[in-house]
């Protein structure tokens, strides 16, 4: 049977990230003896990539099976496209997965008919077990929503892979390595951390599962050796959860891969100078913290156990030992008063003394986060936010004209279903249309 894999996303800055995830679901399909057709939106050259047409003829092939991965800021437009494609085909079998769809399954699904099946969270042994029982009894594989005789079932999660070890890797051979500006490994999943405004500790259980470094260093020798990438971008939540791993990993970098060169995320209270040192000489040029505020009083209620004055020694730190260091702020806090939004104005202007990157951002109401569970009711919007967040980043010179009447379905359809779309939305609070004039006089909104 044929199958059509599509990676719905839009690359940051222009860069094209390899997708990891979408590639591990090719392999599952592989393996349940399906004839795959992997397509990339990253890839797309249109210089229409929000208009719902081009995304509906990314996707169209005569395949009897389509699954779409998407993050949540294109999760508007997959919905529009899928509307058509469904119109076109009614007996497709649409199957979606990904962090966008996962976060609200029951609710998507309920809203929109043209969705058949969604994976939730890790997809890897769920995708082999739906495979081979499609067509009978979906009700025993856990970890998936689907639809049967108009009626929206939810199965039990299932239960995370342990031994990540097992899995037998992405499908490198779906995809030109060289069309990526940036390649990126895992060596674990998930995060044990309970920052309230996150949603990838929930979405992942709060756990945390590390593949052996031998297995992941094998990896990067193989891309290195057989495709000449000499960068890679270690793309855990956070690398430096265990120090001993990262010693051991950059250990084995330093000895057997001496002129590659990798970066990753870190946290401010999980790292010191030896460490950083170590790093540097086991390749890491790079490292990306989560600074999130400069209020000790925000700080403390986001689960952020350190002070301005430790995360400002770190970062100086990395800049000793790193050519690149990367730190975001978040501003639109609910319980955000002005104090202590000028409070990370002023350490945004600190951090850039010392010669890091700084992205700061509007927060977003993620649906599975703690913090989402006791504001939610405080959604507020604005146009021009949400059409920030729907392109996210991307900058790729495009005809806004021609995507205009797309964009105004996307806002029509975002406004008509908060609950299912909050993170186009703001916390609204008294404060919050001064904070919002001020970020844009600095231009970082």
């Amino acid at each position: 049977m044929q199958a059509t894999i599509a990676n719905v996303v839009l690359g940051p800055g222009g860069e094209t990230h390899l997708p990891i995830g979408p590639l591990h679901i090719v392999r599952c399909f592989e393996e349940a003896a399906f004839k795959v057709d992997f397509r990339d939106y990253q890839l797309s050259l249109s210089t229409t990539p929000l208009r719902v047409r081009t995304l509906v003829d990314f996707l169209w092939s005569p395949a009897p099976v389509l699954g779409v991965s998407c993050y949540f800021n294109l999760l508007p437009l997959v919905v529009l496209a899928l509307e058509e494609i469904k119109r076109r085909d009614p007996q497709k079998l649409v199957i979606m997965g990904g962090p966008g769809p996962s976060a609200a399954p029951r609710q998507l699904m309920e809203a929109f008919s043209t969705i058949d099946i969604i994976v939730r969270s890790e997809g890897d042994e769920t995708t082999r077990e739906l495979l081979s029982r499609l067509g009978g009894k979906l009700e025993v594989v856990k970890g998936i929503t689907f639809r049967r005789d108009g009626e929206v079932i939810c199965t039990p999660a299932r239960e995370r892979i342990q031994n990540l070890d097992s899995l037998p890797g992405p499908a490198y051979h779906a995809v030109n390595l060289k069309d990526y500006t940036c390649v990126a490994i895992h060596t674990a999943r998930g995060c044990p951390f309970d920052c309230r405004f996150c949603q990838v500790a929930p979405l992942w259980g709060r756990t945390t599962r590390n593949r052996s470094v031998e297995k992941v260093v094998e990896e990067i020798e193989m891309l290195y050796r057989q495709h000449g990438i000499d960068y890679v971008r270690v793309a855990d939540d956070t690398l430096t959860l265990s120090r001993q791993r990262v010693l051991q990993f950059a250990g084995l970098m330093k000895q057997r891969l001496p002129k590659v060169r990798w970066s990753c995320m870190g946290r401010l209270d999980l790292v010191d100078e030896p460490l950083l040192k170590r790093m540097t000489e086991g390749g890491c040029v790079g490292i990306q913290y989560g600074v999130e505020s400069g209020s000790p009083s925000v700080l403390r209620r986001i689960a952020r156990p350190y002070s301005t004055e430790d995360a400002l020694k770190s970062i100086r730190l990395s800049i000793r030992h790193m050519d690149h260091v990367v730190c975001t702020l978040i501003w639109g806090f609910p319980f955000e008063t002005m104090n202590d939004f000028f409070m990370t104005i002023a350490l945004m202007g600190k951090i850039a003394e010392l010669g890091a990157d700084i992205k700061i951002l509007c927060l977003m109401p993620t649906p599975l986060s703690s913090l989402y569970q006791e504001f939610g009711h405080r959604l507020g919007f604005d146009p021009y936010i949400a059409t920030n967040t729907i392109y996210s980043g991307y900058d790729r010179k495009t005809d806004k004209q021609e995507e205009a009447k797309s964009l105004d379905l996307l806002l029509d359809l975002i406004r008509n279903h908060p609950r299912l779309f909050p993170d186009f939305y703001y916390y609204a609070s008294d404060t919050f249309d001064q904070k919002r004039s001020m970020m844009a006089r600095l231009r970082v909104v």
